[in-house]
């Protein structure tokens, strides 16, 4: 297995005999579960970002990452696989400091009550996956499940540019486009917990075919791929001598745009521009409708910066109503990438 733990050598991550750990028919595990609700804050929890490509872990204590565990995800190999390579990276941090919660965040449709993962985009046929009840199995501690973008917002609004706030909207920004709302102090699921999916909201009736089947969806026009998608097509009639180049060698991706606009290039801009357009148009409604105090904007698209802040906002301000006194913060992630596995690490205190 290919871990990559910082700060730590390959020996000191083995797992010791320690009471707490146990063999069963998966490796070992750990035993003893607490009480319900009497993990606060302040004790050591796990926080795991499970993604298609990698899976981060990170020892959380008092609001700070103490330890990090990276692992390949090796998703082609199927969930019971991936389950496994979980539980191992759970028992090598566990080693370290026993913890007293676990939470895993996970792009797609989450039941979050049950911990089942209904469809996830980065991870094949995983559908209708019980990974709570498969790692309550082997993991005697208390296992939390969520939307990777719920936890994006939780670490947020625990630690990050929404503490202290009383209701703050996260959108992620990467390949997909995900949200989480934080409302008068509490997670907001919503009935069927499928909502702030805003990436999949409408800003153009008759626009694109999106994968979730719907048209126009904000996703189809702000999401990582077709941001490129778009810089492709504008490149076939305007001039771009710096995206050009990373057309040619096959390298151009958001960052490279982002590049492309710090040094001056027009295109490039533009294109930042546009996207923050689309976004301001789908965070106007999502103000109209839920009037949060600060909207944090995170995810591999945010790395544009200052210029999409300010399209955003530009957008933003021109369609929603002028009440008296109105402040609504839009603002760029405190936490950047640490805020999934910090949000995940609180899941026990926000899903009932």
């Amino acid at each position: 297995m290919s871990i990559r733990l910082s700060g730590t050598n390959q020996a000191s991550i083995r797992l010791s005999n320690r009471p707490f750990v146990e063999k069963t028919r998966l490796g070992r595990r750990i035993i003893g579960r607490p009480k319900p609700n009497s993990f606060p804050l302040r004790k050591v929890s796990i926080g795991i970002d499970l993604g298609g490509t990698n899976i981060k872990f990170g020892l959380v204590k008092d609001g700070k990452i103490i330890q990090r565990l990276t692992i390949l995800t090796k998703a082609m190999e199927g969930p019971k696989s991936v389950i496994t390579r979980i539980i191992k990276g759970i028992n090598s941090l566990a080693s370290l400091t026993p913890p007293c919660v676990v939470g895993i965040g996970v792009a797609g449709l989450i039941d979050h009550k049950r911990g089942i993962v209904h469809f996830s985009p980065n991870l094949p046929n995983w559908q209708d996956i019980p990974i709570k009840d498969w790692l309550c199995d082997e993991i005697k501690i208390p296992i939390f499940v969520g939307n990777d973008a719920n936890a994006f917002v939780l670490g947020e609004y625990c630690f990050g540019a929404g503490k202290g706030k009383d209701s703050v909207f996260g959108i992620t920004l990467g390949t997909g486009v995900g949200g989480g709302m934080i409302l008068n102090g509490r997670l907001w699921l919503g009935e069927n917990q499928a909502a702030s999916e805003i990436g999949h909201t409408t800003i153009n009736l008759s626009g694109p075919r999106c994968k979730c089947g719907n048209r126009g969806c904000l996703e189809r026009y702000v999401g990582a791929d077709y941001i490129v998608a778009r810089t492709k097509r504008r490149l076939k009639t305007e001039k771009s001598e710096i995206l050009k180049k990373f057309l040619e060698a096959r390298q151009l991706t958001p960052k490279a745009i982002a590049d492309a606009a710090r040094q001056g290039d027009q295109l490039a801009r533009s294109i930042i521009e546009e996207t923050g357009n689309y976004i301001g148009v789908g965070l106007a409604n999502v103000i109209s409708l839920l009037d949060p105090t600060i909207i944090i904007i995170g995810g591999g698209v945010s790395g544009f910066g200052k210029l999409l802040l300010d399209s955003i906002q530009k957008t933003t301000n021109e369609r929603i109503m002028n009440f008296p006194k109105r402040s609504i913060k839009i603002v760029l992630s405190k936490l950047k990438n640490d805020a999934g596995i910090l949000g995940a690490s609180q899941f026990a205190e926000f899903i009932r």
